[in-house]
């Protein structure tokens, strides 16, 4: 059932709880989900009507309603809802970047491993600025952050994007969700950071 369709039987011969009962919803929980796509109750009206940008309307109104739910399992744990195009697109958008920074990055790296290799004779060549200059970017480089950086742009570069949904428990969720807005920010979206976390659990396990 699409959007559209919901907000038809609504808006017609069925009521909100009536239509929520049929999804497996609550009343609430179904207009919050209606609400996230700008889809609003009326007063005046007395009906659900949409009040977000009218170019993004008939996209929205093709979305499946389950695509919206975000679905619970008989143990009460969450399902990480799955890409869409947009997020897959905006990831690709996102590697690209990271990778540019990645290159930057790189040669500090490089430069940092080029000082390494110096012998205590050559080193006394930098004078004192230099040699400040030296330990703020050995800091950098070591940075979390900077490491992340480099570990995103190792993930191997795919045209193709398969959907899937993961089962996790509530707490690991929660906590996940604290964890990525950290990286927001940065670009960074949750869905890159959960690609990464399984590409390295499965290169530490295999």
């Amino acid at each position: 059932m699409k959007v559209i369709d919901v907000i038809r039987l609504i808006n017609g011969i069925r009521t909100m709880p009536d239509v929520a009962k049929e999804l497996g919803l609550s009343k609430d929980t179904l207009r919050r989900r209606l609400n996230s796509v700008h889809y609003e109750y009326d007063n005046s009206l007395k009906k659900t009507i949409y009040k977000g940008e009218e170019s993004e309307k008939n996209k929205i109104d093709d979305m499946l309603i389950s695509d919206l739910i975000q679905k619970k399992n008989r143990s009460g744990k969450n399902i990480v809802r799955e890409y869409s195009e947009e997020n897959r697109i905006k990831d690709k958008i996102d590697k690209k970047k990271i990778r540019k920074e990645y290159d930057g990055n790189q040669k500090e790296k490089n430069v940092v491993n080029i000082i390494g290799e110096k012998s205590e004779e050559n080193q006394n060549d930098f004078t004192e600025s230099e040699i400040l200059a030296l330990k703020e970017l050995v800091n950098t480089v070591k940075s979390d952050e900077v490491k992340l950086f480099l570990e995103l742009a190792s993930l191997p570069e795919s045209n193709e994007v398969k959907k899937s949904s993961i089962v996790i428990s509530k707490d690991i969720h929660d906590q996940f969700e604290k964890f990525s807005k950290k990286f927001s920010s940065k670009r960074i979206s949750k869905f890159l950071l959960i690609e990464l976390a399984l590409y390295e659990f499965m290169h530490k396990y295999n």
